[in-house]
């Protein structure tokens, strides 16, 4: 299918879609305003070998040896808190296992991710204020003064509330891939949306 019209389905979280690709969505919809794209924001990975979306963005490689991934960039995470807590409860100190602070910690599916096993390990020292099983509660409850939350840089650092209490932590960083079922990545939408996110995502700030 040559047409620059039609639907292009992409599956991401929805954290992802609010921070990195609405916002910089409006160029892409100038330039093909007959492309239909649909955000499927789940956390449960939808698959595109049964054509459940054309597109993904992913944080880490696809398993199925079939699917087209390339990598276009890379996330840094590291903790944050806000002003109002540091200000109260003082700067954590991660080599001492944030002994004597409170943590945002995790439940559900979000206790496998690895900020959740980094956040074990490291803060045994640590009381955990509140469990969240998505990123942007995470977000919310740092942001609300409740203990120190471990997120994205490239969320926190747009935040003006929010300060690092630590760098980025490097075992945490992730990939950043774009994947397409290969029957679709010539089609003509399918590519152009490949491109315009490629673009916006390689363009961001890594931290």
């Amino acid at each position: 299918d040559g047409r620059l019209e039609g639907m292009v389905r992409i599956t991401l979280t929805e954290a992802f879609a609010v921070d990195m690709v609405l916002p910089r969505f409006a160029p892409f919809r100038e330039r093909h305003p007959g492309i239909e794209v649909r955000f499927l924001t789940d956390y449960g990975a939808l698959d595109l070998t049964r054509r459940e979306a054309e597109l993904a963005i992913r944080l880490t490689r696809p398993q199925d040896a079939s699917l087209v991934a390339r990598k276009v960039g890379d996330i840094a995470i590291a903790p944050y808190a806000s002003e109002e807590y540091l200000a109260r409860r003082g700067q954590p100190d991660p080599s001492r296992g944030f002994a004597g602070h409170d943590v945002i910690g995790y439940t559900g599916d979000a206790e496998r991710w690895p900020e959740a096993h980094w956040l074990t390990a490291t803060a045994p020292g640590a009381r955990v204020a509140i469990r969240c099983n998505s990123l942007l509660s995470v977000v919310a409850a740092t942001r609300a003064g409740l203990g120190v939350g471990v997120m994205p840089c490239m969320r926190g650092d747009r935040e003006p509330e929010l300060r690092r209490v630590a760098p980025p932590v490097e075992a945490l960083r992730r990939d950043v891939w774009l994947v397409v079922h290969p029957d679709l990545q010539h089609n003509a939408r399918v590519r152009a949306t490949l491109a315009g996110r490629a673009h916006d995502l390689v363009a961001d700030d890594e931290g």
